[in-house]
């Protein structure tokens, strides 16, 4: 089921704006309700915390462009129960305009204004980077999601409403030999992981949808998150990765090494295994399944195009 929720309208003043100055004499410019939805279900990740259910996103920008040329406006506000509003966006009636919307997680300020965190924005919505300096396997801040809203004829009283989805596909790794373990030897309870993806795409072009940058070496995380609980976690799921990928099918390709390692001696539980050419698609789940703790044979990988329920229907 497709859900999502708009927050109430924000206060004056309460979403940051740049309106540009170059406005035609006698063209009546109009002040615009607009509103971005985040359509969630949670796609069980591996974060107890926020279990793929969007709401580590807490800021929303929205950008205004003409014939595919930026036109100086650029809006941030809130995301609030899994939506945001903008107050006053000041278009021209008659014009036609592309909205652009980005909403992620990022650092907010005691005064409300917010800093990039996972993803530059600075450069503006066609040049969103990944920010690689910060990287971790099974983060939920790496979560986000965007629109292209186009609009034409408007009028003062008409409010808009775009709804973002993910421009990722999720990459989920699971190992399939937990029965097969005998405990004394390896303690379930103690396992890190660490996933380094190869080909990945860092920039994206949330006008044009078109991804860029790509990664011949490896992204690896600066650190290992908390030891995977096998032991509380029947489903031996490893961890979960979000990264850009091209709506088509087999047009997004991705290479990783998973090394797991005992987080109280420090040791290898086994040889780091290596794949490659693992397929990616946009607003689909990519399930890898192996015996990654004793042998890793027999690799199994699954798309599903789960991210929305209706999708799977």
């Amino acid at each position: 089921m497709l859900f999502g929720a708009v927050c109430a309208v924000l206060l004056p003043g309460s979403c940051q704006r740049e309106v540009p100055a170059d406005v035609v004499s006698g063209e009546q410019e109009l002040g615009i309700t607009v509103s971005a939805v985040l359509p969630s279900v949670p796609v069980s990740v591996k974060s107890a915390e926020n279990p793929g259910d969007g709401t580590s996103v807490n800021r929303c920008i929205l950008e205004v462009y003409e014939d595919g040329v930026f036109s100086g406006a650029r809006y941030v506000a809130p995301v609030q129960d899994l939506g945001a509003v903008f107050e006053d966006v000041h278009l021209v009636a008659g014009g036609t305009y592309e909205l652009v919307f980005w909403a992620d997680c990022a650092s907010e300020g005691e005064d409300g204004s917010y800093a990039d965190l996972y993803y530059g924005t600075e450069a503006g919505l066609t040049q969103i980077a990944l920010n690689t300096d910060n990287y971790i396997n099974s983060e939920d801040g790496h979560d986000a999601f965007c629109a292209v809203l186009s609009v034409a004829e408007l009028s003062d009283d008409q409010p808009l409403e775009a709804t973002l989805t993910r421009p990722f596909g999720q990459i989920r790794l699971y190992t399939d030999d937990l029965d097969w373990l005998p405990e004394p030897v390896v303690d379930l309870t103690q396992i890190r992981a660490e996933v380094a993806f190869s080909h990945i795409f860092t920039v994206y072009n949330a006008l044009t949808g078109e991804m860029s940058g790509q990664m011949d070496g490896p992204l690896e995380p600066v650190e290992v998150s908390v030891p995977v609980s096998f032991a509380d976690d029947p489903t031996g799921q490893i961890s979960f990765d979000y990264f850009l990928a091209a709506p088509e099918e087999d047009q997004t390709l991705i290479d990783f090494t998973l090394t797991l390692t005992d987080a109280a001696t420090g040791s290898q539980v086994c040889a780091p295994f290596t794949a490659s050419s693992i397929p990616l698609r946009r607003n689909w789940i990519t399930n890898v399944y192996g015996n990654f703790l004793t042998e890793a044979l027999d690799v199994t990988v699954d798309l599903l195009p789960v991210f929305y329920q209706w999708e799977a229907e």
